[in-house]
């Protein structure tokens, strides 16, 4: 396992690589159903999101990967000795959007067809494939990470908790049926060393004289002059 430090991109990215990978190889490709697997990096609108997904139309049934919000809480909660760089947990939400439009209806959209497996198969499918699952950065390459086993020497862990699904949305768009299928995990994150920055500054010295003293006027304010 590296010890080296990463950016928040590094993880993020490196998450939404790794989810688009696994459920290529897991639906996609000759003997899967999905035409296309893609990874969503635009404005998180929803006109943004709409828009993207009307360009897939032609490729459905297709799945979506989006990345959501995020919360940041110290880890650990207390601060770190003045001056050291802290450790923050990052709780963040990715999503799958599991889109078809089979032209016989809604209800083949949902449940599918001979030619079409349906939404809810695949989303169905996203969560046999994605919960509890961990993801972990191997050179340019994004893996699976076996539960209970050391990491090899040189793998980043992404994802420091367990993908957890907390639940399907319906995405109400014209002709289409789209589920937005959400998935919880964190990762952590250490901020910059400051303390090996170059700033310019070496040093800074301040002269307080207090108001009213030897060559001050003497106005009656209280407080002091720095120079």
């Amino acid at each position: 396992m590296s010890d080296e430090r990463h950016d928040q991109h590094f993880f993020i990215t490196g998450i939404q690589d790794g989810l688009k990978t696994v459920l290529e190889a897991a639906h996609g490709g000759a003997q899967g159903y999905l035409n296309a697997v893609e990874v969503y990096g635009g404005p998180s609108d929803d006109d943004s999101i709409q828009a993207f997904i009307a360009q897939h139309v032609p490729r459905f049934p297709a799945e979506l990967v989006a990345f959501g919000d995020t919360v940041k809480k110290l880890a650990p909660a207390t601060s770190a000795a003045l001056g050291q760089p802290r450790t923050f947990r990052i709780d963040c939400v990715f999503t799958v959007m599991c889109c078809d439009d089979n032209l016989r209806g809604v209800v083949d959209q949902l449940r599918g067809d001979a030619g079409s497996p349906g939404v809810i198969k695949m989303f169905s499918d996203v969560g046999e494939t994605l919960s509890g699952l961990q993801l972990a950065r191997r050179g340019e390459a994004t893996v699976a990470v076996v539960p209970g086993r050391k990491l090899p020497i040189g793998d980043v862990l992404l994802t420091h908790g367990p993908l957890t699904p907390t639940g399907e949305r319906y995405l109400e768009l014209p002709g289409l049926t789209v589920y937005a299928a959400d998935y919880e995990t964190y990762f952590q994150w250490t901020e910059p060393d400051r303390r090996t920055a170059d700033n310019g500054v070496e040093e800074l010295v301040l002269d307080v004289t207090p108001r009213g003293g030897p060559g001050q006027p003497a106005d009656g304010k209280p407080g002091v002059i720095l120079s």
